[in-house]
């Protein structure tokens, strides 16, 4: 192991440079041996240099961190990517890549199911273990690594909510921010995370449209669409400060998961209501009252096909998604009517 270097009251490590022929010193901002020692394990796992490593030699953990390091953190998924990736650092703690076996990931799996968790909870617990290795691989850092597959998917469950249990939800509320989500969200049906990233910049109030994909953000097989702005909705966007739509103290928020959780305990809600219910009772609704099922796909940003030139001026037809913007309004008053407190626009 190599020792650190005490310089200036500090514990330092000096990787050496191969191309400048020069030792480089980075200090680890503590004078106490063990936090020193520590915190180099953590420096080397994030800045070692690694070409095509043995799987035999590489350990599990520095692909995870450099993974999260490197490419999840600050990323909308990053709160969830770091959950996933602390149950393969709890349960393959020492072991380096080659280990993982099937019979291991078998292993790994049932542990989690033990713990109560759903095939669909797991796939995605695999999936940033999966990417993480794969991240190595792509950069060259390690040979090769395991083959990581997924469970069958759970069946999809019918998680929906009453209109009154939804005005229960904006009564509950007390949070600008969660409020401001959940309005969101019943206006546009769109995914949390989409809301999440959403800025008040993506909003053209000339054509009455919510851009959901932002400038430059690649669309990816979750489809952001261009959606209507309601008439309940406008309000709420027109009175709302520059930068982020959700905004904690006028900071962008990555996760709306515990003060959703505390409103629905709040209500009185299952466990299994999450903010996607929203999407999904909003969805039911449109066409429970005759919305077109081609306008609640454009909504809901399912593509059926390529995406077309024509889709690109489609949304600028008076009439665009004119069906489920009309029924929208007609839910949302039925919801707001039972709402016992006055609600503050933009706040």
């Amino acid at each position: 192991m190599v020792e650190p270097y005490p310089v200036h009251g500090h514990l330092d490590w000096p990787p050496f440079e191969p191309d400048t022929r020069q030792t480089r010193r980075a200090s680890l901002g503590t004078t106490d041996l063990r936090e020193a020692e520590l915190k180099l394990a953590a420096w080397v796992t994030k800045h070692q240099h690694l070409r095509e490593e043995y799987p035999e030699d590489l350990p599990l953990e520095t692909a995870l961190v450099r993974y999260f390091e490197k490419q999840a953190m600050g990323s909308a998924s990053e709160t969830q990517v770091r959950i996933a990736l602390r149950f393969w650092s709890e349960y393959f703690a020492g072991n380096v890549i080659s280990e993982l076996r099937p019979e291991r990931i078998e292993a790994f799996t049932e542990w989690l199911q033990g713990k109560g968790y759903s095939n669909d909870y797991i796939n995605r617990t695999l999936a940033a273990g999966r990417a993480a290795l794969n991240r190595a691989v792509k950069r060259q850092e390690v040979r090769t690594v395991p083959f990581i597959p997924a469970l069958e998917s759970s069946p999809p469950r019918d998680v929906r909510i009453s209109l009154d249990d939804a005005a229960a939800l904006f009564d509950k509320c007390e949070e600008p921010h969660i409020l401001m989500f959940l309005m969101l969200a019943f206006n546009t049906l769109s995914r949390p995370v989409a809301l999440l990233e959403l800025d008040k910049s993506q909003i053209d109030f000339e054509n009455r449209l919510i851009e959901l994909n932002p400038v430059g953000h690649k669309q990816t097989k979750k489809y952001r669409p261009t959606v209507p702005i309601t008439d309940t909705l406008l309000p709420w966007l027109e009175k709302a400060e520059p930068g982020p739509l959700v905004a904690y103290w006028g900071r962008s928020v990555k996760s709306v998961r515990r003060g959703f959780n505390a409103v629905r305990d709040a209500v009185g809600l299952a466990k299994e209501v999450s903010p996607y219910a929203i999407r999904h009772t909003m969805a039911i609704e449109l066409r429970k009252r005759g919305v077109p099922p081609w306008e609640v796909q454009g909504l809901l940003g399912h593509k059926t096909g390529g995406y077309r030139t024509t889709e690109i001026y489609a949304k600028y037809d008076p009439d665009y998604l004119g069906k489920a913007s009309a029924a929208i309004d007609d839910v949302m008053k039925e919801i707001l009517a039972r709402v016992k407190r006055p609600l503050v626009e933009g706040i």
